[in-house]
């Protein structure tokens, strides 16, 4: 293991640096970009959180090789001179509390039918990396249970209204850690939109969920559980 070194950083560039920048120099540092708001829900520093986690890093002193990527980032940048230092930033707060309720609302317009056969689907063709310990216990949560037959266990579903009413009756938070984790256990693995994940806000992987929502109003329910792209 390399041995902490301080810098001669000016933490004064951060501030001339765009939102995109910051969690460059961030992903650059090792620095956490994400935090844990009421409900466990996750999502993004704010850019002058960044800012902050940013300088503390530099602060207290970090391995050689991150420094020297920093400097040579820095260097880049200061040339390229790509950031927008003018974006007007949404709170990350809102943005993600703001995804939550388009998906319910989505969710809302489905019959009692068609939610069932999602929910199905995605607790029966979960991604081969998925935790199944975790989607036995959302499949738990959902009203699911497992019933032996035949020396084999088979998937007992709830009546379309009643997965339908309990998922009406779930806070923001609740269907959170069941609906939208669910559709991150089927959904393919992708490096564009990666599930949210106690590290990933997941902001993309949520827009992309709220939009398969909207075509699956209208089509089969193979079509919300398709790749993303």
């Amino acid at each position: 293991m390399g041995k902490r070194k301080q810098n001669k950083i000016n933490c004064s560039i951060f501030n001339q640096m765009d939102r995109r920048s910051l969690f460059q120099c961030a992903d650059i540092l090792g620095v956490s970009t994400t935090k844990l708001i009421p409900g466990g829900i996750t999502c993004e520093l704010s850019s002058n959180q960044l800012r902050f986690e940013i300088a503390r890093c530099l602060g207290s002193g970090t391995f050689p090789d991150r420094i020297s990527r920093l400097e040579n980032f820095i260097e880049s940048w200061d040339l390229n001179q790509e950031s927008n230092t003018n974006e007007i930033e949404i709170d990350p707060k809102d943005k993600v509390r703001k995804l939550i309720e388009a998906i319910r609302n989505n969710f809302d317009r489905l019959s009692d039918v068609q939610i069932l056969e999602l929910i199905t689907n995605w607790i029966e063709n979960p991604q081969d990396c998925c935790c199944y310990e975790q989607l036995d216990t959302i499949a738990e949560t959902l009203g699911f249970t497992h019933e032996e037959i035949n020396d084999d266990y088979v998937l007992v579903s709830p009546s379309p209204s009643a997965i339908a009413k309990k998922i009406v009756s779930m806070s923001d938070a609740e269907f959170y850690h069941s609906v939208v984790a669910l559709a991150g256990l089927a959904f393919p693995n992708e490096d564009d939109f990666p599930a949210p994940s106690s590290s990933c806000a997941g902001y993309e992987f949520l827009e992309n969920l709220k939009n398969k929502l909207v075509v699956a109003q209208s089509t089969a329910v193979n079509s919300a559980n398709t790749s993303f792209k």
